[in-house]
Order: structure tokens, then C-alpha cells, then sequence
């Protein structure tokens, strides 16, 4: 109890204090930073990297150097709400999440995230989420951007890897845009959905290597997705 306690002051004036940093980057003039988005990947990385501290859990990412140069889409495992704050820290990329709608409702991250131009996501409405994703296209090709998504569509309840769901791969393959897989270690262990905080420890992520959506279309998203989650399924067993 008292641990968590601790955790979600520290989430919350933690959260408070790089908000302020935020809002006070885009104030003319703007000397730090010459772009919105500049500011927002700087600052949520020192977000995440605070979170992290704080909670006691130290983590490490291997193998970035895999990750595509242009515009992707970044794919983990999705087993705690750690993951989230792993992947800002270690991702070296200007980045958005595509990310449940409800999450747009939690006061000071939610607005931040609307504010920041991530994706919001309806379960079960596909066309409004195809309008959302429409949107941010021209931004990731015109910015370079990576688009994080979890193919999971949420948390573990066990740890385990959840069958994907297809919008990721719809999305990809209609922008002609490679799939990085980022494969993540620990996350459950320290915190899954039964626990309000994490416990100390060490959790790692790895990036593999891409996948090309070169010469395929949107007919090919079932075998292309069977495909990717076949990486993550072979890649955590290797644990």
C-alpha cells in the first residue's frame, strides 16, 4: 500500500512538473526548441526516464540500431503499463502512439497526448478509426515520424502473447511503411494489470529487425501479421 502510494505521488507531481517544462518550451521565444514536436519527444523521454527512476526499475534496450531511418511503425508486446515507459526512454525516434480513446480522458497525460497530436483509437469502430489514422499520414512522411502501436490491442492478463488485431497492419501496408518490431522482457513480472504499482527490478526490450512491406498490399495483411507475431512468439520463447 505504501509503495503505491508513493508511486502515484511521484507519477503525479512528476507528471505535473514535465507538463510545466512543456508548456513553457512553446512560449515565444521559442529559444530550446523550434518545433512542437521537438519539445514533446524531448520531454516525454525525460518523463519516462523519471517515472522509471522513481518506481525503482531499471531497464536497458539492445540492438536500436536496427530501427529504419524513415517513417515505421514500432511494434511491441504489450504485458504491463511499463512497457509505455520503457519504449519513450530508449526509443531514439521523434514518435506517437496509437492509443485506446479512453487514455485520451485521464487528466494532465491525456490532454498532453491530444495536445501532442497521438492517435486515438475506438475498439470496435473501425471507420473512425481509419478517419484518426488518415489524419497523421501526411505528418509521418512529411516529419519522419514512428508510430508506436501494441498489435496486442491491450495488456496481458497473464503475461503472455494476445492473438494481434489487424488495424496495425492495415495502416502499414496501406503507407507502404516497414514494421520494427521491438520484443520487451520483464515488464510483467514487475508490474502486471493485477498490480497499482511496480515493483524494483530490471526489464530490457530488443529491437529486431524490420520488416519490409515492400511488393505487398493490403490483401496481404493476414499473412503478414501471422508473420510478425510468429517474430514475437520466437523471440520471447528465446528468453
Amino acid at each position: 500500500m505504501l509503495r503505491a502510494a508513493w508511486f502515484w505521488t511521484w507519477l503525479l507531481c512528476w507528471t505535473l512538473f514535465v507538463c510545466a517544462l512543456y508548456s513553457l518550451a512553446l512560449l515565444p521565444p521559442r529559444v530550446i526548441f523550434r518545433r512542437r514536436e521537438e519539445a514533446f519527444t524531448a520531454l516525454v523521454r525525460l518523463w519516462a526516464r523519471g517515472v522509471l527512476a522513481g518506481s525503482g526499475v531499471r531497464s536497458e534496450m539492445s540492438d536500436l540500431e536496427r530501427l529504419p531511418p524513415g517513417p515505421a511503425v514500432i511494434a511491441a508486446n504489450h504485458a504491463s503499463w511499463l512497457d509505455v515507459w520503457l519504449l519513450l526512454k530508449h526509443t531514439p525516434r521523434n514518435i506517437r502512439f496509437a492509443a485506446k480513446r479512453q487514455l485520451f480522458y485521464v487528466p494532465v497525460i491525456g490532454w498532453l497526448m491530444a495536445l501532442s497530436g497521438h492517435v486515438s483509437l475506438t475498439r470496435g469502430d473501425r471507420d473512425q478509426d481509419l478517419r484518426a489514422l488518415e489524419k497523421v499520414k501526411a505528418r509521418l512522411l512529411r516529419d519522419h515520424l514512428c508510430i508506436f502501436w501494441f498489435p496486442e490491442g491491450t495488456r496481458s492478463a497473464d503475461g503472455r502473447l494476445q492473438p494481434f488485431k489487424k488495424g496495425l497492419f492495415h495502416f502499414a501496408l496501406d503507407m507502404k511503411i516497414p514494421v520494427a518490431p521491438i520484443v520487451i522482457h520483464g515488464t510483467f513480472d514487475l508490474m502486471p494489470r493485477s498490480r497499482w504499482s511496480p515493483r524494483p527490478g530490471q526489464a530490457r526490450g530488443e529491437a529486431l529487425e524490420p520488416i519490409s512491406t515492400e511488393g505487398l498490399t493490403v490483401d496481404d495483411k493476414d499473412r503478414f501479421m501471422a508473420r510478425l507475431e510468429e517474430t514475437f512468439r520466437r523471440a520471447l520463447a528465446a528468453e
